[in-house]
């Protein structure tokens, strides 16, 4: 058992916990990094754990063309922004995605995807991965990636 002590570290985001209330989810375990707590990389490891435990939305629902008074690609396009009632609430957001699928028997139908439906890669990490790859470019070019 080497390096037990301050292994692990603990964080809160008090907002999101009242947000949240009784029914919030209450622990994620985000391993990686170097192995260390109470580091540069341990607080990069709690940000990464903090992206993926967020709250996103999308819907996905299927709908006959011309149905309603509205066509796609004449009346609304990827990118607009469509209102849909769940649960007596009026939601708005974008339209991400859709597909059409038809054949002989049955009319056309169209899959609509209303909100960001893929989880993008946390912001802060991306930067670091681009300060990374510029200081080893730096290191390269002075002769040797292993100086620094």
């Amino acid at each position: 058992m080497d390096d037990v002590l301050l292994a692990w570290q603990r964080f809160t985001d008090p907002v999101r916990a009242i947000r949240m209330g009784d029914f919030g989810f209450l622990e994620h375990f985000e391993t990686g990094g170097g192995g260390t707590a109470y580091t540069v990389s341990g607080v990069l490891n709690l940000r990464t754990g903090h992206w993926k435990t967020r709250a996103y939305t999308s819907f996905k629902t299927t709908i006959t063309n011309a149905a309603g008074p509205y066509l796609l690609d004449v009346d609304y396009t990827l990118g607009d922004r469509l209102g849909f009632q769940m649960g007596n609430t009026i939601h708005v957001d974008q339209c991400t995605g859709y597909r059409r699928s038809y054949d002989e028997s049955t009319p056309m139908t169209i899959e609509l995807t209303i909100g960001n439906d893929a989880e993008e890669q946390d912001p802060v990490a991306k930067g670091m991965k681009v300060m990374q790859g510029a200081w080893n470019m730096i290191g390269a070019i002075l002769g040797s990636s292993d100086i620094f």
